[in-house]
């Protein structure tokens, strides 16, 4: 499968063609853009993005179970906090009450056509279940 490319005026300049904040995950490597700059997330700040863009707003002891199934959940959710803090420290797209992207987060996935996701639905298959 070859990489997703994101369109021209998506990446090329921070913020360019938009206004806010854009959740790349299909690029070569997933990266937020913003008026603030780029950041390439950790793994984990990743895998919770991704999870968020795709499923939206999620309880946080469901959310800190799925990321670290093999913690116990003291330490799931202490993970989780440090994650979601290291994620609004970087760029404000969370909602952290609701656990949730901000709905005015763009997202790749959230604006390709249905071949184009049919092409990545592997990958994303494997997002879901990490």
């Amino acid at each position: 499968m070859g990489a997703y490319t994101p369109r021209a005026t998506a990446a090329t300049t921070v913020g360019a063609g938009r206004d806010g904040w854009e959740l790349h995950l299909l690029s070569e490597s997933a990266e937020l853009v913003g008026p603030e700059g780029r950041w390439r997330p950790p793994r984990g700040a990743c895998l919770v993005l991704a999870f968020l863009a795709l499923e939206g707003a999620t309880p946080r002891d469901r959310l800190a179970g799925l990321m670290w199934p093999d913690r116990p959940e003291p330490r799931a959710r202490a993970n989780l906090r440090q994650t979601l803090l290291r994620i609004c420290r970087q760029a404000p797209v969370l909602d952290r009450e609701a656990v949730a992207l901000r709905h005015d987060v763009w997202v790749d996935v959230r604006d390709m056509g249905v071949d184009e996701l049919a092409r990545v639905a592997p990958v994303l298959a494997a997002v879901r279940t990490t």
